[in-house]
């Protein structure tokens, strides 16, 4: 596998999917190892049991790359690149060359519009490798617009390893604890967040909100929810390592992205049974699925976002049945080994293939 920044330090839902993917499929009896590049000095070279070699993120990586796909071709014939970019193209590209066969997994986004001027050069690459991964039926759709071969286009998914169910019901006379979890960003709709908020507030005093996190807009919202008065309901934490047992103390997770692929965050909170409200980007319909029609909104309506949100907190029957219903897809759909068990037979069938 190749993933050009795999844990740790880098821990982001990228880099968590690349190693929970490698660890289970280690345990379906796949032999892993991992190639990526060196950030800092004292990055291991095994973690959880998986071999993790690092090459220098100077101009010596497309040198590395190559020694070390070309010394591994005897021992393997799968290079799964877990890096939508043009270094994960050129590892592809290096390893197509060896003979492997190479699957290339890709955000929900259509990257050959995303490259302007070079789309015709990133088309060109994505055509060469066995099996394009996406996450949903729109992505698939673009790229076969981009005239990819639809045989060679793989629906996957992420996946998360399930945790016990979480028993937190709604208590009547007790504020509802909501949770906002990621970068402090555009992308992830922080401002959209408060605004939706400021709405909630007009109608029920009856939550608390952690938002948890960092990046660039930490100031801005420090002084938005001061300026709108919202300092007694709302409280910004940093990020926090493990993520679990901040959810264990969550009513409801919020989701207010803009821009969305598979989010980590929504799999964990479905993981414990954790309700989700969230805006319909990416793939997060799919993740939801049925259970989660009345609680998915457009991406920046924050009046909808705010009635959802009231909706759920005010109904604790339906919260805990919606809870239960995210509990069960997660088990069912996308528990990590299920997932693993779903590249294996990809792997296979492109070995077959060749």
């Amino acid at each position: 596998m190749f993933d050009a920044a795999y844990p740790p330090p880098i821990r982001g839902g990228k880099e968590k999917q690349a190693h929970l993917l490698s660890c289970a499929l280690r345990d379906l009896g796949v032999s892993v190892r991992v190639l990526t590049l060196r950030f800092g000095a004292d990055q291991p070279r095994e973690l959880d049991g998986i071999e993790v070699t690092r090459c220098p993120a100077n101009t010596a990586r497309f040198a590395a790359i190559f020694t070390h796909l070309r010394r591994w071709r005897a021992a393997s014939n799968v290079c799964h690149i877990h890096t939508p970019s043009w270094i994960g193209v050129y590892a592809g590209l290096v390893a197509r060359s060896l003979g492997y066969k190479v699957i290339f997994k890709i955000p929900n986004e259509n990257l050959t519009t995303l490259f302007g001027s070079k789309r015709r050069l990133w088309t060109a690459a994505l055509r060469s490798f066995n099996r394009l991964v996406v996450l949903d039926e729109k992505t698939r759709q673009e790229y076969e617009d981009a005239q990819i071969d639809p045989e060679r286009i793989a629906l996957a998914a992420n996946g998360v390893v399930v945790q016990g169910r979480h028993a937190r019901r709604l208590e009547s006379g007790k504020d509802a604890e909501l949770l906002f979890l990621g970068r402090f960003v555009e992308q992830k709709g922080c401002r959209e967040l408060l605004a939706a908020v400021k709405l909630l507030k007009k109608r029920t005093d009856g939550w608390r909100l952690t938002m948890m996190g960092g990046g660039p807009l930490g100031a801005e919202l420090r002084e938005t929810i001061d300026a709108s008065g919202l300092a007694d309901r709302i409280i910004l934490r940093p990020r926090q390592d493990d993520v679990f047992e901040v959810l264990r103390k969550t009513d409801l997770l919020l989701v207010p992205s803009r821009r969305e692929g598979m989010p980590n965050v929504v799999l964990e909170a479905m993981s414990l049974g954790v309700p989700v409200i969230a805006t319909d980007v990416g793939a997060v319909r799919r993740l939801i699925g049925d259970a989660g029609e009345s609680f998915i909104v457009p991406p920046g309506d924050v009046d909808r976002f705010a009635d959802a949100t009231l909706k759920l907190m005010q109904d604790p029957v339906r919260h805990d049945q919606y809870g239960t219903a995210l509990y069960a897809r997660a088990k069912s759909v996308f528990n990590m080994p299920v997932i693993a068990q779903n590249y294996l037979a990809l792997y296979r069938q492109v070995l077959d293939a060749g």
